[in-house]
């Protein structure tokens, strides 16, 4: 029987997705993916419901998201839900109220709920890496440089507060992409082939997507 995962979330959602995708295909899974931006998780109470008056303003129209989520199947049925999205600093505060969604729709009792703390930003490294790439520098020396980039206040470690807050911190596996997309010497700009693992300031290309969901 395949194993179903449903990946929750913005664009970096379809990062997630599309890495798991490739790296799980063979191992009996399924993986489908739902729009739900961070920015919305101000519409759900703390409880887990829909805020009764919760407008539609901004750039996503949340009580829809959030209500499909609620009736999708994919979410009552899912045996691992994650969730992924460009958390800030404040809405990482706020992922308690999804898990408390999550569980109230889930209809699997043995559900695993995995929550993605933010990809690296690696700024404009794209640009620096033109000009040291014709001072002769390799892809190697490029992911060197790109660890000290993006080492502000962490927000895994809001999430981790913020779950034990609320009293379900263990119901949550917290994920933080900076451990897949980085080591003690270097982040992955670059894959071990030179390719771009990031086509941005911080979305993964496929390839890259690819190699750190299967880390």
């Amino acid at each position: 029987a395949n194993r179903r995962i449903y990946v929750i979330g913005d664009s970096y959602a379809l990062s997630v997705g599309m890495g798991l995708h490739q790296a799980l295909v063979d191992r009996g899974y399924l993986v489908r993916m739902a729009q739900l931006d961070d920015t919305c998780l101000e519409q759900i109470s703390s409880d887990g419901q829909l805020i009764a008056d919760a407008s539609s303003e901004g750039r996503y129209d949340c009580p829809r998201d959030i209500n499909a989520y609620v009736r999708s199947i994919k979410a009552q049925s899912a045996d691992i839900i994650v969730f992924s999205t460009d958390l800030s600093l404040e809405t990482s505060k706020l992922v308690a109220r999804f898990v408390k969604l999550a569980h109230k729709v889930s209809k699997n009792e043995n559900v695993k709920i995995v929550v993605m703390d933010r990809a690296v930003n690696f700024g404009n490294l794209h640009s620096e890496a033109i000009g040291a790439y014709a001072r002769g520098a390799s892809p190697a020396d490029i992911n060197g440089y790109a660890l000290n980039m993006d080492k502000g206040p962490r927000v895994s470690d809001v999430i981790h507060a913020a779950l034990s807050e609320a009293g379900v911190l263990d119901d949550v596996i917290v994920v933080s992409k900076r451990r897949l997309q980085c080591s003690e010497t270097s982040c992955d700009f670059f894959t071990e082939d030179g390719d771009l693992a990031v086509y941005d300031y911080s979305h993964w290309t496929l390839k890259g997507s690819k190699i750190f969901m299967s880390r």
